[in-house]
């Protein structure tokens, strides 16, 4: 009987024909694949089997080509794939997250309302919620929250639809009231108004991934109202304007 060769002992036939040893010249040797499977606990070998599937599913997947017909039936192209959308900002420009983190609003700082100098907000996104409501007591259960994203919540709660009077009323006022809100922030913090000097002419963009197109920019599209309200402040601060009589 011819011996199997070592492309017999690595094949699927070999295997499968379950010849787990061979004898040449007197001598066993035994298949050190099927010794590997069965040095396995069941669970690894499932994991295993499992991840043989699921990487041949995915290399079937990205290797297919999407036929679609021609004016000729007898014929066939294939479509080119959709460019991918590039979640990138204009060159120069900073998102508000690592050294530019004391830029957003949900960044932890001392702020207040200047209707509401009684209380003294941990975030400007806590104090822009409060400004959404004339009611105390809602206001303070925005300010119990520790979570800017829960008191958001709160806030917006208060206007009711999107559509109604008081929302709209409140979002043609909101742009004076962030600006607002920043001024004072930088204000009670000269560390955080130097940071903002420190960025120069660096264009300022409120990148994000949840959809916001009014404050700040997501997936390339958005007016940028935050980041645009920023390089004003920043603007105004370089050329010397009072701060106090903000």
């Amino acid at each position: 009987i011819k011996s199997p060769s070592l492309d017999q002992w690595t094949g699927g036939g070999f295997l499968a024909a379950g010849m787990a040893y061979r004898e040449e010249g007197g001598k066993r040797s035994v298949n050190p694949h099927v010794e590997r499977l069965n040095n396995l606990t069941e669970a690894e070998r499932n994991v295993e089997e499992r991840s043989k599937d699921e990487q041949d599913k995915l290399n079937w997947i990205y290797s297919k080509e999407d036929p679609t017909k021609t004016l000729d039936p007898d014929k066939v192209r294939y479509a080119k794939p959709k460019p991918k959308i590039q979640e990138e900002e204009p060159a120069g420009s900073g998102t508000f997250s690592g050294e530019l983190k004391f830029l957003s609003p949900m960044h932890k700082c001392q702020v207040q309302l200047p209707s509401d100098p009684q209380r003294t907000y941990p975030t400007v996104e806590h104090a822009l919620a409060a400004s959404k409501t004339s009611d105390m007591e809602i206001r303070d259960k925005i300010l119990a929250e520790e979570d800017p994203v829960a008191a958001k919540r709160l806030g917006t709660k208060c206007l009711g639809k999107s559509d109604s009077d008081a929302a709209k009323a409140w979002r043609a006022r909101s742009p004076g009231i962030m600006a607002a809100l920043f001024r004072d922030k930088f204000r009670r913090t000269p560390r955080y108004r130097e940071r903002l000097l420190g960025t120069g002419h660096q264009k300022l963009v409120h990148s994000n991934t949840y959809n916001d197109t009014y404050w700040g920019v997501c997936k390339g599209k958005g007016q940028n109202v935050l980041g645009d309200t920023l390089q004003q402040l920043r603007e105004e601060i370089r050329n010397g304007k009072d701060l106090n009589a903000w």
